[in-house]
């Protein structure tokens, strides 16, 4: 959910409403519990009996605020992706053909990508009062389950799990923004306007100054300001982490797209190229993606600039892919102008 920023607020009023966010860590004080807290709770997620039932069986929930209930939930998703690895290494034990065994071993990789680094990064970021960063953690969660299903041509013996570890996964993400959204306060402050004024052009002369040196300065600047962290955005790096943030949700929206023609049956050569521009669009998400966050993180813009190039690749491979004209070309622009966008800031931090 997008929060209005102080910083707006300020061109307009002299005594303004500031929202302050404060660590999720600190919300018990603030937000009493109460019998209700996790109907009301469930009833703001995409799936209400699954939250209700996954938190009502989970020792603690009765007693826990909003952000408690959304570690509860990262905890659930722990157990859902350890089943399905059970299930997963139960099927690899009685034998199948070669590709349902490829398909299998992708899945598991999946899941083992779940609980080494998507549950330990929305633990982490609830416990840091980061829900975002919690929310992108379990989406990620989400997304795996999504293409384990895909990895099958045919009927996949996973459908169970893989739908047990997305419901569970959109819960908590929805669970995380919550959080977010009930432990802020609303405090009336004095603020200067000329003040307000310099903070708010600080920062846009930054994303400015930036674009400015990108091949799309227009479309530089629609893509950061569109994202509401953009206003706390301090250096280039932060921007370029935005960015990175275009490129995974240009993908994934592109994956939704192609899995929807797929199952609208296709023609035997359309189905090849769209089955190869699955494949390219998980490797954006799974591998350029978590490129150029960690290069960007680690303070190796090379590395990070390798990761959105490679992204603008995929794209473009996957447009080759069709003999005829191709149902992605908005996406795969969308993806390629958005990753050489990237690029080019990373590569101020050279």
């Amino acid at each position: 959910m997008t929060k209005l920023k102080p910083l707006v607020l300020c061109l307009c009023l002299e005594a303004v409403v500031v929202m302050i966010s404060i660590p999720g860590s600190h919300c018990r004080a603030l937000v009493p519990n109460d019998e209700k807290l996790i109907e009301n709770t469930c009833k703001k997620t995409p799936n209400y009996s699954v939250c209700l039932q996954s938190l009502k069986a989970s020792p603690g929930s009765s007693s826990a605020d909003v952000t408690g209930l959304a570690q509860i939930m990262v905890k659930v998703m722990k157990a859902k992706a350890n089943d399905a690895l059970r299930r997963i290494h139960e099927l690899q034990r009685v034998g199948s053909g070669p590709q349902e065994r490829k398909a299998l071993s992708s899945c598991a990789d999946k899941y083992k990508a779940v609980l080494i680094a998507d549950v330990p990064q929305a633990t982490e970021a609830l416990q840091k009062g980061d829900p975002k960063f919690a929310e992108d953690g379990a989406n990620d969660a989400a997304n795996e389950a999504t293409y384990c299903e895909s990895d099958f041509s045919g009927k996949s013996p996973l459908t169970k799990q893989n739908n047990a570890m997305h419901d569970v996964a959109a819960v908590t993400a929805a669970i995380s923004l919550l959080g977010d959204m009930l432990c802020t306060l609303v405090v009336v402050a004095a603020i200067s306007k000329t003040n307000c004024r310099i903070m708010e052009q600080k920062n846009s002369n930054l994303i400015e100054e930036t674009c400015k040196q990108t091949r799309q300065h227009d479309l530089c600047v629609q893509y950061l300001l569109s994202d509401p962290r953009s206003t706390d955005a301090d250096d280039v790096t932060g921007l370029a982490l935005i960015m990175v943030n275009v490129i995974k949700t240009k993908a994934n929206k592109g994956l939704d797209k192609i899995h929807q023609l797929l199952r609208e049956s296709p023609e035997p050569g359309e189905e090849e190229a769209l089955s190869g521009c699955v494949d390219r669009y998980k490797a954006i998400v799974e591998a350029d993606v978590a490129q150029a966050v960690a290069g960007l993180q680690k303070g190796n813009p090379k590395f990070a600039e390798d990761g959105a190039n490679d992204a603008g690749v995929e794209a473009t491979s996957c447009e080759k892919g069709f003999s005829g004209k191709s149902p992605l070309t908005n996406d795969n622009n969308a993806i390629r102008d958005a990753a050489a966008t990237t690029a080019a800031i990373v590569r101020l931090l050279l």
